[in-house]
């Protein structure tokens, strides 16, 4: 694993040419396996770093280094593939395929990336294996994994999400408001499964919100706000 989970240098970012600045962040670095809590309020762009770091998004200028891998030499296929291969993201509205049963949400990734696919069956016995662990060690098991995705619970659905983010064992995980629906509880309740299941597996975790009372639950705390030259002026 790299030193750097993250690499930032003099990242701009529009929308299109001649609108305001998005993203003008100078520098920033994320040492692998470190637990980074990034927040900042609605709209100041949290969502799109979390584009760029995924290469969904390519920036203006600057480079944008994710696990030794400069994003920008890459064309959009190769892209594609290294997101898949190396990079777990739990969504705010969780993209589960909702008439999809448990169990085959969890493994989709595994379908996309041959190295996710070796390395759960090295982890688990097979990818099935594999996902039931994840599963279960997220409170999920029994008949709940032939259930449709859109016949849980936000909590259940939630769970699944980050199963999925897990499997194969990528090395970046990267959580964008996953709890807002949840109550105080049980937020805590899955930050503390998160945390323990990405120590587990030496990933480095990046989870984004604008609730600052998660922050204890990390190494690290960062604000976008002082990140993000463009929000300053």
């Amino acid at each position: 694993m790299p030193a750097l989970a993250i690499h930032l240098q003099e990242l701009r970012f529009r929308w299109q040419a001649g609108a305001p600045l998005c993203l003008d962040i100078p520098g920033l670095e994320v040492p692998a396996g470190e637990r980074v809590f990034l927040h900042g309020p609605s709209g100041s762009g949290k969502s799109t770093l979390l584009g760029l770091l995924g290469g969904v998004h390519l920036p203006e200028a600057g480079t944008v280094r994710v696990l030794d891998q400069d994003l920008g030499r890459l064309s959009g296929s190769r892209r594609d593939h290294f997101r898949v291969d190396h990079i777990g993201f739990i969504f705010q509205q969780f993209n589960l395929i909702p008439y999809l049963p448990v169990l085959d949400n969890v493994l989709l990734p595994c379908r996309f990336s041959r190295r996710r696919r070796e390395e759960a069956r090295r982890t688990g016995g097979s990818e099935q294996a594999e996902a039931r662990r994840l599963l279960e060690a997220l409170g999920l098991e029994g008949r709940l994994l032939e259930r449709p995705a859109n016949q849980l619970s936000v909590g259940q659905q939630q769970r699944v999400a980050a199963a999925r983010a897990l499997i194969g064992r990528p090395e970046l995980i990267i959580a964008d408001e996953p709890t807002s629906a949840l109550d105080a509880d049980r937020q805590d309740d899955f930050l503390d499964l998160l945390l323990h299941e990405c120590a587990a597996q030496a990933a480095t975790l990046l989870f984004v919100s604008h609730d600052h009372r998660l922050a204890p639950h990390f190494t690290r705390e960062l604000s976008l706000a002082a990140l993000n030259r463009a929000a300053q002026s």
